[in-house]
């Protein structure tokens, strides 16, 4: 966790520590259902996948793409790492054909820009350090990745529902599925790779919490913030934060505690933070039943979602436009419009809205799958599931 927060100002601190105690994942389990819809295709689809890309592999797979001397292979450049990257391109479809030519022009611009989009990556057209690292993910390797997921898609009894929410954790992406359709889409922050992992999990989002307070978990107490607590014990106030005893539930007032000789890890408080603005929840809350107590939610920290990489949280998933899912999921109460929702957060005021029909949510882990266009999509397995299952399947290249 250290590395994390070390980037980021004091307030940046308490708004990238984004959960409660709630917020502290278990362990996740194994499986989770499989919704139906986008970003999990039909097995049809992966399986034609399959074929494909072993008949990839069975002619020697792809070229190797090598970096030149500058930091990346862009429009304008040539040379022999132009030529293999044509080739490369050209295998699995992101280019119509190879060519003969060594420069890079608007073909393989675009060529560039296909293979990001179904890997993940930023569509700028331009091959840095992540788009060869994709590149080079060898057929064999794509091979098992499939199987990977058809393995643990075969296994998973299907969502009837006509609406859901689900996340992709590979993906860093939340959809709306409606009878079958995507009708929203958009980024999310998920935990971080080792001790916070998001876990995987079925439930029903029923309330939405306006305006939520945050009550900081004891373990971020006890390594962060009872350290800045010692250095300047005017923190709480500069952070809309407040003490309140656990013996008579009281406010304490700050200025009366010695926070030298405050115990870390039984300090007899808890600390609040204020619901409204700055507040490390944001504005809106999404609340569904789990073991994990964990929840989707608002955050002060907007610019995090332009990072491709966003694992970045302590298990909760930081929704990137809550107010739109917020409408959305209250669709079927009329009387909540946008306007209305955004007129209760603007009061300033703590309240819970119960959804009038509880919406399933599922949070998931699919590395590779076929969209709706009938293209292969790949992900990073970025907490290494994939990596852990892969013994447990055919070894690549041969049939089920």
């Amino acid at each position: 966790m250290g590395f994390i927060v070390r980037k980021f100002s004091r307030f940046g601190l308490i708004a990238i520590l984004c959960l409660a105690a709630a917020c502290a994942t278990k362990q996740p389990p194994q499986r989770a259902k499989a919704p139906v819809g986008e970003p999990v295709p039909s097995v049809t689809g992966l399986e034609k996948a399959l074929q494909d890309y072993q008949a990839i592999a069975a002619k020697g797979g792809w070229p190797q793409v090598s970096p030149n001397s500058q930091d990346k292979l862009q429009k304008g450049s040539s040379g022999p790492s132009v030529t293999a990257l044509r080739q490369r391109l050209a295998v699995t479809g992101d280019l119509a054909k190879a060519g003969t030519s060594n420069v890079f022009d608007d073909d393989v611009e675009q060529g560039v820009m296909r293979f990001q989009e179904r890997h993940g990556l930023e569509p700028d057209g331009s091959v840095g350090k992540e788009t060869l690292a994709a590149l080079n993910v060898t057929a064999e390797e794509r091979i098992r990745q499939i199987r990977v997921n058809l393995a643990q898609r075969e296994t998973m009894p299907k969502e009837t529902a006509p609406r859901f929410v689900v996340v992709n954790i590979p993906d860093f992406r939340l959809r709306v599925i409606d009878h079958g359709k995507r009708v929203l889409g958009m980024k999310v922050v998920l935990g971080q790779k080792r001790q916070w992992q998001t876990p995987l999990l079925d439930s029903q989002i029923k309330y939405l919490v306006l305006n939520p307070r945050w009550n900081v978990p004891s373990g971020i107490f006890a390594k962060e913030l009872i350290h800045d607590l010692r250095k300047d014990p005017t923190y709480l106030e500069r952070h809309r934060m407040k003490a309140i005893s656990t013996t008579d539930g009281g406010e304490v007032d700050p200025a009366t505690i010695d926070w030298a000789n405050v115990s870390a890890t039984n300090p007899k408080m808890r600390i609040v933070q204020r619901e409204g603005a700055g507040n490390s929840l944001g504005r809106i809350k999404f609340l569904f039943p789990n073991p994990y107590d964990v929840y989707l939610h608002d955050t002060p920290m907007k610019k995090l979602f332009a990072r491709n990489m966003r694992a970045l949280s302590h298990g909760c998933v930081r929704v990137e436009n809550p107010l739109d899912l917020a409408e959305l999921l209250m669709n079927d109460n009329p009387e909540w419009t946008r306007e209305k929702i955004q007129k209760a957060i603007d009061s300033g005021r703590n309240r819970d809205i119960p959804l009038a029909t509880p919406v399933p949510v599922h949070i998931i882990y699919r590395t590779a799958w076929v969209d709706e266009k009938g293209q292969v999509n790949f992900r990073e397995d970025v907490y290494g599931r994939d990596a852990g299952m892969a013994a447990e399947v055919a070894p690549a290249g041969k049939s089920s």
